[in-house]
């Protein structure tokens, strides 16, 4: 029966595990200016689901072979997660995401696809290539700050007068890793921002 309790253990971990990642991933209410973009968040999902993956690797390994598994096991869940995540946490710098996100911005601006080169902070070369495509415009306007200048509470708040969808991919050392679609809107100021939805 104590192998039965340490399974219990791995699955309790495996599903504790994969909430923590969905809570990552969720966003909830009215469209407004997001805090980060979808490559942002991509990359930092794949910095945490390392970790997790690592813990849940070393849960296994204990319950497989003993407390003296849990380190081989961590490594083991770890190369999984890292073998997922390889190419974006090759750009995790915040240097390398401020390039990227620049990158989006101008394809954005510019309304076309764009390729741009990137030297990595840890000097390698990273190509970005940024897809925009025509999006509808969401009906709320943004929430908490989702335009740049000061308006009085007797005013209406910013509206959304265009939006785009880029899509990015990223390539280090012949790997690709992709985003999923980031909506873009130009609010009622002129300002483009990425938008939570």
């Amino acid at each position: 029966m104590a192998g039965t309790g340490k399974l219990r253990t791995v699955l309790i971990g495996t599903v504790v595990a994969s909430i923590a990642l969905q809570g990552c991933a969720t966003t909830s209410g009215a469209p407004g200016v997001a805090g980060s973009t979808a490559t942002e968040q991509a990359i930092g999902q794949c910095a945490a689901s390392l970790i997790i993956s690592a813990g849940v690797g070393a849960l296994i390994g204990a319950a497989i072979g003993g407390s003296n598994s849990a380190g081989t096991g961590a490594l083991v869940g770890a190369a999984v997660g890292a073998g997922a995540c390889a190419v974006l946490l090759q750009v995790a710098d915040e240097e390398d995401k401020r390039q990227i996100r620049e990158a989006e911005r101008a394809a954005v601006l510019a309304n076309a696809s764009r390729s741009k080169t990137i030297r990595t902070k840890s000097g390698k070369t990273a190509e970005v290539t940024t897809k925009v495509t025509a999006a509808p415009i969401p009906r709320a306007p943004p929430a908490d700050g989702g335009t740049t200048t000061t308006v009085a509470s007797s005013e209406p708040p910013a509206a959304f007068t265009n939006c785009r969808y880029s899509e990015q991919t990223i390539s280090v050392d012949g790997q690709s890793a992709g985003s999923g679609k980031q909506l873009w809107c130009r609010l009622d100021t002129g300002d483009w921002q990425p938008i939570k939805s």
